[in-house]
């Protein structure tokens, strides 16, 4: 059960007087939709309305939780909320890793949220030299690098904010995504909070 915290959703559902059912907002496997416009975008005419309620405020995959057969909190998702918050609340949890072949919560496959043009973590310095010559496009935490155009060099958070490059992680993939480039670079995020 998913209990939305955005007023226009909780007006539509007051309005309904009904539990609602929808499958996510875009197509299976791509890079989830962040503002009404990635949704208009990618459905075009499969959808007869789209509620604008500005860009999400998150702006990447809500967190999984459940109970494990033993009443143990699991997390199947890592999401929105931070482990170290959920951990808080209810103690120690469990975290349950990506599985290709018996995923037990949306967004749990190996290859999910995946853009159409190759995309490469690593460290964006060694990547750059392993792709020379190639159109790219790079995802940065908070380091811009000389050598690409400005609108092919996205920087999540200029104040080296989790939040911040959490929310514009998703729009980021899906504006390099809609550019003529051979490969995406990105670096890991820091291992803590989001």
């Amino acid at each position: 059960m998913r209990v939305p915290a955005h007023s226009l959703t909780l007006s539509l559902i007051q309005y309904c007087g009904l539990p609602l059912a929808a499958p996510s907002a875009n197509k299976f496997g791509y890079i989830s939709p962040t503002k009404a416009q990635h949704v208009a975008d990618q459905l075009h005419d499969k959808v007869p309305y789209i509620l604008d309620g500005g860009p999400c405020e998150v702006g990447i995959e809500s967190t999984i939780v459940g109970f494990d057969e033993n009443d143990l909190p699991v997390i199947y998702r890592k999401g929105g909320i931070p482990v170290e918050s959920i951990e808080a609340l209810l103690g120690k949890v469990i975290v349950k890793e990506n599985s290709s072949s018996n995923p037990q919560a949306p967004g749990m496959l190996k290859k999910h949220y995946s853009p159409k043009i190759p995309f490469f973590l690593g460290d964006i310095d060694t990547m750059l030299l392993e792709h020379k010559g190639k159109n790219i496009g790079v995802i940065s935490f908070c380091k811009s690098y000389a050598n690409i155009p400005s609108e092919r060099m996205m920087i999540l958070s200029h104040s080296h904010n989790l939040q911040e490059a959490a929310q514009s992680l998703f729009a980021a993939m899906r504006h390099l995504d809609s550019l003529a480039l051979d490969v995406i670079l990105a670096e890991l995020m820091p291992n803590e909070d989001l």
